[in-house]
């Protein structure tokens, strides 16, 4: 179908004043770790010198990668963020000495969960020429394998094992003479491309039933003052374990289901906005195909 976005009275432009005061659009945010504490029994690296600085070098390096390639996500360094992506040195025993690796971790509330993302081998078992004494030459080594990992497959399997799970909202507002969705989050920070993809989970107030909707085309919504928000259609909808009927994209039960609703956004697939996206002035006559 076409969708068309116009201002359409003064419902409309109330409706957008309300969504702009209440939406107070904010990018998740991330806390980047890294422990060079050892966590097992080789204890090589016990009293590396200087591992405070060589953690923050890391982490920083980190953060300036991510921050570039994974937008519409706020990468902390100072510990003030509830949600972890850490990075932890890992030595394991083997002959004639030990494996030294960086892991990737989640964590939250104090638990850590291991994350299937590849770990970056620092020192090999027949590798000497460890600086395991010298934390500056140590930090330089690290930084050089970081920077050599962080690969498109990296990136790819950070998305799916970590990002995929960072919840980017807990509201969202569903436009019914649009057939959209509406995401309170900024497009120009988040700089989604047409080709992402996102899903919203939500537990509806009553009945206490859970659901789903996975939202496709997202695009920035033009009209102010919530201009700049983000705009998406509805490929899929589930509720009670069962399948939404959709007519042309749309359910005329989803502005019930979402009302008073529990509900969290994530970014399910994550395909970078082209420069005409981002710089495009209107969107017309978007061809919206509901996967």
């Amino acid at each position: 179908m076409k969708s068309h976005i116009a201002l359409c009275g003064s419902a409309l432009a109330s409706w957008l004043l309300a969504l702009a005061a209440s939406a107070q659009p904010v990018a998740p945010e991330v806390q980047l770790a890294v422990s060079l504490c050892c966590r097992d029994a080789e204890k090589s690296f016990e009293h590396l010198p200087g591992r405070d600085l060589a953690e923050q070098g890391l982490a920083l390096a980190l953060q300036s990668a991510l921050a570039s390639r994974v937008p519409f996500v706020t990468w902390r360094t100072d510990g003030a963020a509830a949600t972890q992506l850490v990075l932890a040195l890992i030595e394991t025993p083997a002959l004639p000495l030990s494996r030294v690796e960086l892991r990737w971790l989640r964590a939250r509330g104090g638990a850590e969960q291991a994350l299937a993302i590849d770990p970056i081998a620092l020192y090999g078992s027949s590798d000497t020429a460890r600086e395991a004494s010298n934390g500056q030459r140590f930090s330089v080594d690290a930084r050089a394998k970081l920077a050599l990992a962080l690969t498109s497959a990296f990136f790819e399997q950070l998305q799916r094992e970590f990002v995929s799970q960072v919840p980017l909202a807990s509201a969202v507002t569903p436009r019914p003479q649009e057939r959209l969705v509406i995401v309170p989050l900024r497009f120009s920070e988040a700089k989604l491309g047409m080709d992402s993809q996102l899903r919203v989970e939500f537990r509806s107030a009553a009945p206490s039933k859970a659901g789903r909707l996975e939202l496709v085309n997202p695009l920035r919504w033009r009209q102010p003052p919530a201009a700049d928000l983000i705009q998406a259609s509805v490929g899929g909808a589930v509720f009670d374990s069962h399948a939404l009927p959709l007519s042309e994209g749309w359910s005329d039960a989803l502005p019930q289901l979402l009302s008073g609703a529990q509900i969290s956004c994530y970014v399910t697939k994550f395909v970078p906005a082209s420069p005409f996206e981002l710089e495009a002035d209107v969107f017309e006559d978007v061809v919206v195909t509901p996967q």
